[in-house]
């Protein structure tokens, strides 16, 4: 985020599906869960900016972690 709170980009640890619409692009990084099984991930945030080429770095001034989630009641 920006120092006005504005979200610059995102890298997000998902599961995609037929349904899903999400998509790589300068400002958003897919990384794709192996299965729907708990696993550790982890990735250096300096290092991810390598996936975020629509972000300039200077401009971060806040880091934001979401979690997620939603069932499968079938």
């Amino acid at each position: 985020m920006d120092n006005s709170g504005d979200v610059l980009g995102e890298t997000m640890i998902c599961r995609m599906t037929s349904a899903s619409t999400w998509t790589n692009s300068p400002t958003r990084h897919l990384i794709t869960a192996a299965d729907t099984n708990w696993h550790l991930y982890a990735f250096n945030i300096d290092s991810e900016f390598e996936n975020l080429s629509g972000i300039n770095p200077e401009d971060v001034e806040r880091i934001e972690v979401a979690l997620y989630g939603c069932a499968d009641s079938g």
